[in-house]
């Protein structure tokens, strides 16, 4: 449920509401995919908070294959590049 509702608080504009709710879910998660999925958005809330380097050092924990965790770094650099 929290993860349910920290997407719709990142996909309505309020990052950092969405990344205390990740979080949350992140360290309380008992299943270890779901734990995974709540990491992943703390890494986009992060990265929507427009702190890059918190974002780049959450994916390490988010326990991504090599290539997945290379292109999902990749991605937010390019990303952050592009903003003004």
């Amino acid at each position: 449920a929290w993860i349910h509702e920290a997407e719709q608080r990142l996909a309505t504009g309020s990052p950092q509401d969405a990344l205390s709710l990740f979080d949350d879910a992140a360290r309380l998660a008992d299943d270890p995919d779901l734990a995974a999925v709540a990491k992943l958005g703390v890494t986009a809330s992060l990265e929507r908070l427009g702190n890059l380097d918190g974002a780049i050092a959450e994916v390490d924990f988010a326990d991504l294959p090599g290539r997945a965790h290379e292109a999902r770094v990749d991605a937010m650099k390019m990303r952050d590049a592009l903003l003004p």
